[in-house]
């Protein structure tokens, strides 16, 4: 029982961190600012005085893009369909392809649960799942059972594993990383077949997380790792065959991902760029051993900085001097790998001449995305540098350490502005304790066999604190509730789209959970063509700069009947004369006001068109800039013209539209023809749809530049359209036969041992 207790302990710390989840039902999820911030949800006090308290407003992303489409995906598979599109955001849009919609991960059986239980267990057991993962790696390399916990609980709890654990992402995918080096060490020592089977399921987690960039980094410091760690071509091969049999056996969501990644913004998206590439000014190392030096958004008081989750990089205040020593400590391989890994990533991460240089390169997934994704890589050098020094420690070295970040602390402090100076000294004081305590312990010169122990309990306090204070939890009821302006839509939207003014209403995507689906959305990998076409739409250019939001500040009215919007959202102005240009749109076209509820106004569009319609002429181009030039031209009318390219010659049409019905991965409708034409779907165009009239394939084009179009014949018939991603047979059938091949071996191995 010795031996397991160090599981034990883990276990119930994990559920004590998460006893808001357990024993008060309340769901990790920023839900309070939701309703907190946002109409149509800000207008109601939902059983609070003065409104819904904001615990940490910039985690936002959590409820309007991964929580939404963990939700939307899991609502389809619980169908027993695998869900390829996203029906609801920019006019629908690839949702396997996009790799963090995670559709396929084996932890998805979470959201079998009742209401909301599922997501909570998923982001309970991301971190419970990381420390295990590190602790059970750290049995190879540590032989201190505190030590391991240590290094266990930094790694899972640290700065980045901290600020990303809510976004059900990062976390499962960096916990997958020591489970494959685990797999790599027990494979190159023992060299038997479960070992290299340890790698391949881990592999297929860290794919199946969903984070690319973390997906990214393992597939350059493993190899790295096994070459050096191995130094034997057979075990080398076998353990990095076994880790692409990984991705073979994942090859169902690698190569739609790969496909989509070459028709999505993610290239042209200047996101990254914008911010210096989220390199980080050498200032900001304070933070591994303070870390609200800067101050933090959960009280308000931020300053002198980027985003905060994006510059977290916390270890624990006695965890740094620990790391530090443990660079200049006994060269065994883990302690040089380590080193190597935790130094290199700091290079490459912080601002200067040659990390500029690098990341202004071209080199997709990996400077396509903030820099500061590499502290997570510091964070799994670090955690094992720190359990690896406690396993033989050395005090005198982190005496003088200890001493050296107290020096800096009051020096990063005096010279702080003054306007600051009062955040950074109170938020100075816990860490410099806590580096006094360790100092005075190591000088004592008294039962230095107890450190480890009171550093297990010290970073235990200091680590739980920066993780609840960072984190919400908020109640059930909280999440995506009813009002009057929801409960409005879902009686009149039908098969029609709304909009909404930019800002402080229904942020991106959160309509998805209702069921509403709109032009507009945010996600860091969408449709290029669409995103052009959306352009004009919002009266801009149509090769405007690409980006990851999608949001009409300004509207063309003839764009917006062409691409089925019914209703338009708007914030009720304070002042009637400072109103927004989407709100002078809509006064501009006189459109009816409809509904009004607290401060939010919904307009209806009577002139909107139904989904699919024909068009009275078709102009065929050769280039995509000739059909921009047509688009851009204010006189172009969406409603009676479509624009192809390079495409025969095609008539116009008229008819009748009617029962229009979607689903997963397909959309159907009824036409009266009185002649045969042409007729655009608004919907975006994506290679991967196909089409039936009356169960005859028809031709999917282009439209306008980011829409559907089909020929169609006269008379009366059903079109039903499908999608399936680009590649999937292939993406299916190598994971299928490497499937089988996996399960044949094992069979076999399994009839030789018995």
């Amino acid at each position: 029982m010795k031996k397991f207790w160090p599981i034990g302990f883990l276990i119930l710390f994990f559920i004590i961190l998460f006893k808001d989840f357990f024993f008060k039902g309340l769901i990790p999820v920023p839900a309070d600012t939701l309703v907190g911030a946002y109409y149509p949800w800000l207008d109601y006090k939902w059983g609070y005085e003065v409104g819904v308290p904001i615990k940490n407003a910039i985690i936002s992303d959590v409820f309007s893009y991964f929580f939404i489409i963990k939700h939307i995906s899991t609502d389809i598979l619980k169908q027993g369909i695998i869900p390829y599109w996203n029906n609801f955001s920019f006019s629908g849009t690839p949702l396997l392809a996009t790799f963090h919609s995670t559709v396929l991960s084996p932890w998805n059986l979470f959201f079998l649960l009742p209401k909301y239980l599922g997501w909570g267990m998923n982001i309970f057991t991301s971190v419970l799942f990381a420390a295990m993962s590190m602790y059970f790696y750290l049995t190879v390399l540590v032989k201190n059972r505190i030590a391991r916990i240590v290094g266990a609980l930094v790694f899972s709890l640290a700065g980045p594993m901290t600020t990303w654990v809510e976004f059900g992402t990062a976390v499962w995918a960096a916990g997958s990383i020591p489970l494959i080096l685990l797999g790599m060490e027990m494979a190159i020592i023992y060299h038997k077949p479960k070992y290299y089977s340890l790698i391949t399921v881990s592999t297929v987690l860290l794919v199946l997380s969903g984070h690319v960039q973390l997906l990214t980094y393992a597939m350059i410091i493993v190899p790295i790792y096994v070459f050096f760690r191995a130094r034997n071509l057979k075990k080398i091969f076998l353990a990095i065959l076994s880790m692409a049999v990984g991705f073979l056996l994942t090859a169902i969501q690698l190569i739609p991902t790969a496909d989509f990644y070459t028709r999505s913004i993610r290239a042209d998206d200047k996101y990254s760029s914008t911010f210096n590439y989220g390199l980080v000014p050498v200032t900001e190392l304070i933070r591994f051993w303070v870390p609200d030096f800067f101050g933090n958004p959960v009280t308000g008081n931020t300053w002198g900085g980027f985003i905060y989750h994006e510059y977290a990089s916390f270890l624990g205040t006695l965890i740094i001097p620990l790391v530090i020593a443990a660079l200049f400590y006994r060269r065994s391989f883990a302690v040089f790998f380590f080193s190597g890994l935790f130094l290199v990533s700091l290079f490459f991460v912080l601002d200067q001449p040659l990390s500029r240089g690098f990341f202004a390169l071209p080199l997709p997934l990996i400077t396509y995305s903030s820099a500061s994704r590499l502290f997570f890589l510091s964070v799994l050098g670090g955690s094992v540098l720190a359990a690896t020094f406690l396993d033989s420690p050395k005090w005198k070295r982190v005496l003088l350490i200890t001493i050296f970040l107290m020096i800096i602390t009051v020096i990063a402090n005096l010279i702080t502005p003054e306007i600051f100076q009062k955040i950074s000294l109170k938020n100075s004081l816990l860490p410099v304790l806590q580096l006094t305590i360790l100092g005075f312990l190591i000088f004592s010169k008294k039962n230095h066999r107890l450190i480890p122990l009171i550093i297990l309990v010290l970073i235990t306090f200091d680590l739980s604190r920066y993780f609840l204070k960072y984190n919400p939890f908020v109640r059930s009821d909280l999440i995506f509730p009813p009002t009057p302006v929801i409960d409005y839509l879902k009686q009149s939207l039908s098969q029609f789209r709304l909009t909404r003014e930019p800002g402080a209403l229904m942020p991106p995507n959160t309509w998805s959970m209702y069921g509403f689906e709109n032009i507009e959305g945010y996600d860091p990998l969408y449709l290029t063509g669409y995103n052009r076409f959306f352009h004009v739409v919002n009266n801009q250019p149509y090769f405007n700069t690409a980006g990851r939001y999608s949001e009409l500040t300004d509207f063309n009215p003839a764009f917006l009947d062409a691409t089925n919007v019914r209703f338009l959202l708007s914030i009720k102005p304070k002042d009637p004369d400072q109103i927004s240009p989407y709100t002078s749109r809509i006064k501009a076209m006189n459109y009816p006001l409809v509904f009004t509820d607290g401060n939010t106004q919904i307009y209806q569009n009577p002139n909107v068109l139904s989904r699919a319609y024909f068009v009275k002429k078709i102009h065929t181009v050769p280039t995509e800039v000739d059909l921009a030039n047509i688009l851009n031209d204010p006189n172009f009318n969406p409603r009676e013209t479509a624009v192809l390219i390079k495409s025969p010659d095609r008539k116009s049409g008229s008819g009748q539209v009617r029962n229009y019905l979607s689903g997963p991965n397909t959309f159907s409708f009824e036409v009266s023809a009185s002649s045969a034409g042409f007729m655009v779907i608004a919907n975006a165009y994506d290679p991967g749809w196909s089409a039936a009239v009356n169960g005859q394939p028809v031709a999917v084009v282009r439209s306008n530049g980011g829409l559907l179009g089909i020929d169609v014949p006269v008379g009366d018939f059903k079109v039903v359209f499908r999608y399936l991603p680009p590649f999937m047979s292939l993406a299916v059938t190598l994971s299928a036969l490497t499937w089988l091949g996996v399960v044949t071996s094992c069979f076999v191995l399994t009839r030789k041992i018995v």
